[in-house]
């Protein structure tokens, strides 16, 4: 999973559960961060938007024919 930092905005103390650092700054996966970004509390850094994960080529899962 990947994770991008974020900015809390002013005053909020709290996101996804743990207390934001004085800095300011989260570090968090697109879902953790969802919910507070939905509610304008927290905001992506500039610059630090991560490219999503490949997904493996693994072997494919053969379909079944029923006639």
């Amino acid at each position: 999973m990947n994770k991008t930092w974020y900015r809390a905005a002013p005053g909020v103390e709290w996101v996804n559960g743990a207390r934001v650092p004085d800095d300011g700054r989260v570090q968090l996966t697109a879902f953790e961060a969802s919910y507070d970004l939905s509610l304008g509390r927290i905001s992506p850094e500039p610059g630090d938007e991560e490219a999503p994960a490949t997904p493996s080529k693994g072997r494919g899962r053969a379909a079944k024919v029923v006639e």
